[in-house]
């Protein structure tokens, strides 16, 4: 696999995952949400209904990045 050096979350400095970070990213997908709802309401019936289950799906996926720690959400514990 080819390294592209992109960089996904600008959040991260010098890529260290933390809790500010985080905060920052739930964050920034919390608006992404917020912004997207209106548009979803308007799409066509034959489409709604998939892209609306997604879009719940994927809310409650952030409900449950938001309730763990920066390192469960990671994969990296003491443990690990």
């Amino acid at each position: 696999m080819q390294y592209l050096n992109r960089k996904y979350f600008n959040y991260m400095v010098s890529g260290e995952f933390d809790e500010k970070a985080k905060a920052a990213i739930v964050n920034d997908i919390i608006s992404d949400f917020n912004f997207s709802l209106p548009g979803l309401k308007k799409l066509p019936r034959s489409s709604k209904l998939g892209v609306l289950i997604a879009y719940y799906y994927y809310l409650s996926l952030l409900k449950k990045i938001k309730k763990n720690t920066c390192g469960e959400t990671s994969g990296k514990t003491d443990k690990n």
